[in-house]
């Protein structure tokens, strides 16, 4: 069983500096250094790591923010080790998270992930409950990181109202049934397709993968302009494959 907790030491904090580079395989300059993190830990921010024995096997940090008079968390990274993913790692990270931003009094948790990533849209958005309705173009500019590569950073907000009843529901539904159920879309809902695993496409049609993200950029900015939101990803098999969308309804119908 692996242990959720702060970390505690210099060598961890350096642990957090190899895993970065183990998992994006960055360019020196784009790793965040022990140094900024402890400075994070020490100054109000969560800084929490997942270990198999002493072994540091994933992480997770972020930091008190601010915004149109409303302070909040502002999650950065989130990374676990490959071959541990989809062992609920990330899940009981998030959950950590939540707890300790609830124990600060703070109600919101937001982030930027990749529209693209199909994987971490699920996770996102059906299994924590977060909301989309701000896309980004180049947020980070050119990135050295491998899931980056050939691409613009493009990036969705994740919107965690993390007390709110529907984040609770979701993360009841994820608990209990170490999964996320089909639900039937509301009336009304937009949907916005995204290729079900972007990384093959990088790697042997990056033409491809570049009119992906050109497609679900005017789609998704044309839909917030309107009035949409991201609540739901769909993923249902289709002939040997999966086919992936973003399920998009009005702001006010959940609210």
């Amino acid at each position: 069983m692996h242990r959720i907790r702060p970390l505690r030491t210099i060598a961890e904090y350096h642990a957090c500096e190899r895993l970065q580079q183990r998992v994006w395989q960055f360019a020196d300059r784009e790793i965040i250094p022990s140094n900024e993190l402890i400075t994070i830990a020490h100054n109000g921010g969560c800084v929490i790591g997942a270990f198999s024995g002493r072994r540091m096997v994933g992480f997770c940090f972020g930091f008190p923010a601010w915004r149109n008079g409303e302070t909040y968390h502002c999650s950065r990274m989130l990374a676990i080790l490959p071959g541990l993913r989809d062992r609920g790692l990330g899940f009981r990270l998030k959950c950590a998270q939540r707890a300790f931003v609830l124990r600060q009094g703070l109600k919101r948790i937001r982030w930027t992930f990749d529209p693209l990533q199909a994987r971490n849209a699920f996770f996102n958005i059906e299994k924590l409950g977060c909301t989309a309705s701000e896309y980004s173009v180049d947020h980070y500019g050119p990135s050295t990181a491998i899931f980056n590569r050939g691409l613009p950073t493009d990036r969705l907000i994740a919107d965690w109202e993390i007390g709110s009843a529907r984040v609770v529901a979701a993360l009841r539904r994820t608990r209990r049934a170490g999964g996320v159920p089909v639900r039937r879309p509301p009336t009304g809902t937009l949907r916005c397709e995204i290729p079900p695993n972007i990384e093959v496409l990088q790697r042997s049609a990056l033409p491809l993968a570049r009119r992906w993200r050109l497609r679900v950029r005017r789609a998704l900015r044309l839909a917030f302009r309107r009035g949409f939101e991201i609540t739901g990803v769909s993923r249902r098999p289709d002939g040997d494959g999966r086919r992936c969308a973003y399920l998009l309804s009005r702001r006010d119908l959940h609210r």
